[in-house]
């Protein structure tokens, strides 16, 4: 799923944009903290025509592993662990 995703920062904000369309799915602002940089809000396209959007929590997951497989090249991390549960609960 790495290579699916194009991903671009302005102003302490990510843009996640699916490579083969170009639409823009995920956005995440980041914040500084005492240990270190940390998503404090983030919002999913809720266009339906051009993405199957699950739930909160889901999307939540999904957003955590893009992030670790697509920019930090981890594979095992705590967001692809949250994704793989999440998966049962998708519409939830």
């Amino acid at each position: 799923m790495d290579d699916r995703w194009h991903a671009f920062v302005e102003d302490q904000r990510l843009y996640l944009h699916r490579s083969w369309t170009g639409r823009g799915v995920y956005e995440a602002q980041f914040t500084a903290g005492a240990g270190g940089w940390q998503i404090s809000s983030a919002m999913v396209t809720g266009d339906r025509d051009s993405y199957g959007r699950g739930g909160d929590e889901y999307e939540s997951a999904l957003l955590e592993a893009v992030i670790e497989w697509a920019l930090l090249s981890v594979f095992d991390g705590a967001g692809a662990k949250r994704w793989e549960r999440a998966q049962c609960n998708k519409d939830g």
